[in-house]
């Protein structure tokens, strides 16, 4: 079982008052540059990391602790992850979509690995859903940004507004469990990578498409 150093706390309650909508992001990849972090080496003590131990992986978080005194600290800012083999002491960088509202809204946590340890899931931004990589060979992946699958949910109708994308955790052995909405009504969503289904239990959920690696698919709903 992976081990969790410390935890990102998440913004109180579930209601978010939504000012601006994003544009719809349709590229299967995110948008970093692959030179901007250089080799992946860093300076600094990671104030929280997440190991994966089958697979003697690392993600390790950078950033600033608020309210480090108490115990344990209230909040976390981050401002860059990295990926690290503990064995060779390798590192490649994470660099999400939309960095900016991930910090702005504390939207990084630090439950990444499923509880399989199979797969290591990522917010690319607040609008822009999760990138999901198989731990196997993980390190060339990020490097190559060889992603095994993103989910991202929209409104089902045409020039819909993005929605806001929330973690909430996983269900065994590597079901991602989330939810997406707009203006604090927020609906929750699961997603199997090895079948690449999404589903609710919502009854609204036939209102929504999901956005995956390999395209757009209506969300099922899943009976109570």
């Amino acid at each position: 079982m992976h081990k969790e150093t410390a935890l990102l706390a998440r913004p109180a309650g579930r209601s978010f008052s939504l000012l601006l909508s994003a544009l719809f992001v349709g590229a299967l990849l995110w948008g970093c540059d692959p030179d901007a972090e250089g080799s992946g080496q860093t300076e600094g003590t990671p104030i929280a990391s997440a190991a994966n131990a089958a697979h003697g992986l690392v993600v390790e978080f950078y950033g600033e602790l608020v309210g480090a005194d108490s115990e344990p600290p209230q909040q976390m800012t981050v401002d860059r992850i990295l990926v690290r083999d503990e064995k060779t002491g390798q590192a490649e960088p994470f660099v999400p979509a939309d960095p900016t509202s991930l910090a702005s809204s504390l939207g990084y946590f630090t439950d990444v690995w499923s509880p399989d340890e199979a797969y290591l899931v990522l917010p690319l931004g607040r609008f822009q859903g999760f990138v999901l990589f198989s731990a196997d060979n993980l390190l060339p992946g990020l490097r190559d940004r060889q992603l095994a699958d993103r989910v991202q949910i929209r409104l089902a109708h045409d020039a819909s507004p993005a929605l806001w994308h929330e973690f909430i955790g996983w269900e065994a052995p590597h079901t991602l469990r989330f939810a997406a909405g707009l203006s604090g009504d927020l609906v929750e969503f699961e997603f199997d990578p090895k079948t690449r289904l999404v589903r609710s239990q919502s009854p609204s959920a036939s209102s929504f498409v999901a956005i995956t690696a390999e395209g757009q698919h209506n969300v099922r709903r899943q009976p109570d």
